[in-house]
């Protein structure tokens, strides 16, 4: 007759989950790396989307009117951005939660209690890049169109304006309302009071 060690196999269970945990933290940061990394990646991408759209406007004829289409590919760049930066927080949000659940002081932790944050500097850095070299490209293209027809011009304005204010709204950041402050400063409180209570244990 075979006997089954009962604390034997809850001892396996235990490590194999502890192994399951392990794994899907270091899971989470190889992604949070490949999107880091993948900040460098857009503003390499921005940088030569200006460089050859600044490239066509010195052209002479109606090849300088590309620039036109530069805002609306520079709206598709700010909309990869905004979700690229979406999935990180995503990530770095559950890798704040394992280490709580954990009780491990990982960076995560040490990022929501530090007072020197800058969360959204990169966001709001690429916002600034981009708006200004859209507002720059819709008023090229209306100087260019003025003199040729002004309905046109008006009608192209518009448009590019339209696509501005769509740009604005993907990388403006989440909105912070009463209740997020509030539920941000209740988890920061409770971090911090949990990291005192485990040094004085």
């Amino acid at each position: 007759m075979e006997i089954v060690d009962r604390g034997q196999g809850k001892r396996e269970w235990s490590m194999e989950r502890n192994n399951l945990a392990s794994l899907q933290y270091e899971g989470l940061q190889a992604e949070k790396r490949d999107k880091m990394n993948a900040r460098l990646q857009i503003w390499s991408l921005f940088v030569g989307l200006v460089g050859a759209f600044g490239l066509a406007s010195l052209q002479a004829g109606t090849v300088s009117y590309l620039v036109a289409l530069y805002p609306f590919l520079a709206m598709c760049i700010a909309r990869y951005a905004s979700h690229n930066e979406s999935v990180l927080d995503q990530v770095k949000e559950y890798l704040l939660k394992i280490e709580e659940k954990s009780n491990y002081s990982g960076y995560e932790r040490y990022n929501r209690t530090s007072q020197r944050r800058s969360s959204g500097s990169h966001l709001k850095a690429l916002r600034d890049a981009i708006l200004t070299t859209q507002a720059l490209a819709t008023c090229m293209i209306a100087v260019r169109l003025l003199d040729n027809s002004i309905p046109l011009t008006v009608v192209i304005v518009v448009v590019e304006l339209v696509v501005l204010i769509a740009t604005w709204r993907l990388l403006r950041g989440p909105c912070l309302s009463l209740p997020t402050v509030w539920n941000t400063c209740r988890k920061r409180i409770h971090v911090t009071l949990h990291s005192e209570n485990a040094r004085e244990a």
